[in-house]
C-alpha cells in the first residue's frame, strides 16, 4: 500500500518535529536542576548551531534527544517520589526502552551509569 508521502520529506519533517519537541523537555529538565535555568537552557539549545543543524538534517538524532530527555525526566520522577507508583515505574521502563530502541549503543551507556 502506497501512502503517496515522499519518505525523504517525511524524514525531514519528523526530524524538525522531534527537534521542536525536545525544547520543552529541555525546559522541564533544566528547571529540575535549577528553578531559574529552564528558559536559559532552552534558549541555549534552540540557538546552538549543532542542534539546529541536526534538527534539519533528517536523521534520528532529534528523536534520540527526545527519548533521552523523556527518560531522564521519568527516572527523576521515580527517584524523587517517596513511593513510586506502578504507573511511574512503567513510564520509566517504556522511556528507557525507547532510548535503547532508538540508539542501540545506549544499552552500554546506560549500563555504565547504572549502580
Amino acid at each position: 500500500m502506497n501512502s503517496g508521502v515522499d519518505i525523504v520529506t517525511l524524514r525531514r519533517l519528523s526530524s524538525i518535529v522531534f527537534g521542536a519537541a525536545s525544547l520543552p523537555l529541555t525546559y522541564v529538565l533544566a528547571r529540575r536542576v535549577h528553578p531559574r535555568a529552564g528558559a536559559l537552557a532552552t534558549l541555549a539549545t534552540a540557538l546552538c548551531g549543532s542542534f539546529v543543524y541536526w534538527a534539519f538534517g533528517g536523521l534520528e538524532t532529534t528523536l534520540a534527544s527526545v527519548c533521552v530527555l523523556w527518560a531522564l525526566i521519568a527516572v527523576d520522577n521515580v527517584l524523587r517520589a517517596e513511593v513510586a507508583s506502578y504507573l511511574d515505574r512503567a513510564h520509566t521502563a517504556v522511556s528507557v526502552l525507547a532510548v535503547i530502541t532508538v540508539r542501540p549503543e545506549m544499552q552500554i551507556v546506560l549500563g555504565l551509569f547504572a549502580d
